[in-house]
């Protein structure tokens, strides 16, 4: 082989150390800064959004009301009835205290049957009048009555006959709102015996209602 000149070498050596390597550190560091540069603006402006973002309220449904249980009372519902109702015998101070609250909650007279276990008399008279309240419903299209019979044999009834003046059986008295109507009272067994008279009586202190009468008195004193 032919040696190549010197100068020839020498001169491709030269061209070969001229020539600049490629500069692509720097381009991907700036590239590889710019990406991270970016990718820090867009997490920094999702959580300025993520801050100024309204909060949200749910508005759940509201649930309905549920009806009201009202306990037992004795005063005045807002739909009071005017049935006759017949209650229980009375045989202490506390139960007539109780019954003329009840009825005059309602504005419903209070019809007593003031008796006692012996008296024959009494008890003839008042399955009539348990009738004609009760069952035939007299006194309800003026606003209806109640009805008790006051044992004046019990033992627990104290002084109760001498404060409203009972000095006869069978003896019919009513009770609006609370007073005792002395002025309408029936003492005379024939009348209570009369079915038509103790109609009329009846019907009379039913239209009474919760008004009060001449002759009342306070079971208070």
């Amino acid at each position: 082989m032919k040696e190549r000149p010197r100068e020839e070498l020498d001169s491709s050596v030269l061209a070969i150390d001229d020539v600049a390597p490629p500069r692509l550190t720097r381009p991907r560091e700036i590239q590889i800064h710019d990406n991270r540069k970016s990718h820090s603006q867009h997490r920094k402006s999702i959580t300025i959004a993520t801050m100024l973002r309204p909060a949200l309220h749910l508005r759940l449904p509201l649930k309905p009301l549920l009806p009201h249980t009202r306990a037992f009372s004795l005063f005045p519902s807002s739909t009071p009835t005017n049935t006759n109702r017949v209650f229980d015998p009375i045989r202490q101070p506390n139960d007539l205290h109780t019954l003329t609250l009840l009825n005059a909650a309602n504005n419903r007279p209070l019809i007593t049957l003031w008796s006692a276990t012996w008296c024959q008399t009494c008890q003839a008279v008042k399955p009539l009048i348990r009738s004609l309240i009760e069952e035939e419903k007299v006194g309800e299209s003026e606003g209806g009555l109640g009805f008790a019979e006051v044992l004046m044999d019990s033992t627990l009834i104290e002084d109760l006959p001498v404060k409203y003046r009972i000095s006869s059986m069978p003896t019919l008295l009513a009770f609006s709102r609370q007073e005792a109507q002395f002025d309408t009272r029936l003492t005379r067994p024939e009348d209570m015996r009369n079915k038509e008279f103790l109609r009329e009586w009846l019907v009379g202190e039913a239209r009474r209602g919760g008004r009060r009468g001449g002759g009342g008195g306070s079971m208070f004193g």
